[in-house]
């Protein structure tokens, strides 16, 4: 099983701005090179508009079905959103993969236990944890000055 973490894009009173959308373009043309099967992959994003919105261009580059929407996605304490996850991956057994599309702050303290120092979570950034082997690593280019 891999878990995907995706940043919402950039956005402006909770609502993608251009840029934003230029962000979630690239972060679906990174997990569409990873050549998922629909019935493989389960897309789960925050409720807050700029997530589920960034959500919905991920899920049209990639042609994936639903999204799912999580509360525990934009929860305010990281307790609730580790319980969320949890919940999530015993629900998720037979897929090969779940795409979460979140907020940095809970992204960010997750990451914490598989990288030396802390990761500055940017809009669009994509980073892919292994739960089998506990590895994980940041996917696609850097970016272009």
């Amino acid at each position: 099983m891999k878990i995907y973490l995706i940043r919402h894009g950039a956005a402006l009173n909770d609502e993608l701005v251009t840029g934003g959308k230029r962000q979630a373009f690239r972060a679906g043309s990174v997990l569409k090179e990873l050549g998922f099967k629909r019935e493989e992959v389960m897309l789960v994003s925050s409720p807050r508009p700029r997530a589920f919105q960034s959500a919905e261009i991920i899920r049209e580059v990639c042609g994936l079905g639903e999204i799912q929407l999580a509360d525990w996605l934009d929860a305010r304490h990281f307790s609730d959103f580790i319980r969320g996850l949890m919940g999530c991956l015993a629900d998720s057994k037979d897929l090969n993969a779940i795409i979460l599309v979140g907020h940095a702050p809970h992204f960010e303290e997750l990451l914490l236990g598989y990288f030396p120092e802390r990761i500055l979570f940017e809009s669009g950034d994509v980073y892919e944890i292994e739960v089998e082997s506990g590895t994980a690593r940041k996917l696609g280019k850097e970016k272009e000055i």
